[in-house]
């Protein structure tokens, strides 16, 4: 295969020969559809799906998302495809035992506007988390595609509530 094509192996859109450049392709968001093109969206719960990318340095509940449970979804279609090489998670600001914090999750991605989902990353046993605590995680092989989720399966002990600040993506 030669440098920078795209090659499906097992399901997951590749990029032969891409270097990451960790340039940011998570826009600030104002609202679920803003900026045009964009579409934030989650489980319903303290604050909206936007809130995750709205890059606010404010406190809880106005600038988080945070629904209840122990497993949630989290999602943004972007209006173009792009490369996924990592991605961070910051925890909120007002919990810091860390026990609402993401322990188990999947980040997946879509090459087709959110009709098929793949899995290019999975976490499992994340804890230690502290308030306001950024964790930063490396995509194996960088992908394509024009959305991404993060698919929480457990936190890391309250029954109540699955709580992310900001999530940040980069090519």
């Amino acid at each position: 295969m030669l440098p920078g094509l795209i090659q499906v192996v097992g399901g997951m859109v590749q990029a032969s020969g891409y270097t990451p450049t960790g340039v940011e392709v998570t826009p600030t968001m104002t609202s679920n559809t803003a900026p045009s093109g964009y579409t934030a969206s989650g489980n319903v719960g303290a604050g909206a799906a936007w809130n995750c990318f709205d890059k606010s340095s404010g406190q809880d509940y106005g600038a988080l998302w945070n629904p209840p449970g122990t497993a949630a979804t989290l999602q943004l279609l972007l209006p173009s495809t792009v490369y996924f090489a990592s991605y961070s998670i910051q925890y909120r600001t007002g919990a810091g035992d860390g026990t609402q914090a993401p322990n188990a999750w999947t980040f997946q991605y879509t090459a087709d506007g959110g009709s098929n989902w793949s899995t290019a990353d999975i976490r499992t046993g994340i804890t230690g988390w502290s308030a306001d605590e950024v964790k930063t995680y490396t995509i194996t092989t960088p992908i394509q595609g024009n959305g991404f989720k993060i698919v929480g399966t457990a936190n890391n002990g309250s029954g109540a509530w699955y709580a992310i600040k900001e999530v940040r993506v980069y090519s």
